[in-house]
């Protein structure tokens, strides 16, 4: 039997933060997908807020790219997925959780971007910060002055 299709690439970075007790109470994942067509490009925003209330941005990433950033203000959320990696290597776990989010379209690559804080920490400037480090993580040297 032949196959078709085409080979993409995914990568997914982590930093996920534990507790003393061991339990994961911070992380920062960033998921990069390799796509020949932009599948936010024709997304039009019609409100400032999610389906559960939570604050929904639009900004420039740079030029026509843009980046959509959602973040944690109510105490509902959308289901953020990530991959789990446990220490034996024996699976690898998928965890649903809740988190602040970023999405993006840049040089055929989709990036979605967590971030869990302490909601406490999450103040508008840290959301401000995190937005910058994200665009700077996806547009690298092309960002730096």
């Amino acid at each position: 039997m032949k196959s078709t299709g085409k080979l993409s690439h995914q990568v997914q970075l982590s930093y996920l933060g534990t507790s003393e007790e061991g339990m994961i109470d911070e992380f920062f994942i960033i998921s990069v997908t390799e796509m020949d067509k932009n599948p936010i490009g024709d997304f039009e925003m019609t409100d400032t807020v999610d389906s559960v209330g939570n604050s929904f941005e639009k900004e420039t990433l740079i030029g026509e790219d843009v980046i959509f950033q959602q973040m944690l203000t109510t105490d509902s959320t959308l289901l953020y997925r990530y991959y789990d990696f446990n220490e034996t290597g024996e699976r690898v776990p998928v965890v649903g959780t809740a988190t602040n989010e970023f999405y993006s379209y840049h040089d055929g690559f989709v990036y979605h971007v967590g971030y869990l804080i302490d909601r406490q920490r999450n103040t508008e400037q840290v959301q401000d910060d995190m937005l910058n480090l994200t665009r700077n993580l996806i547009l690298g040297k092309e960002h730096s002055s």
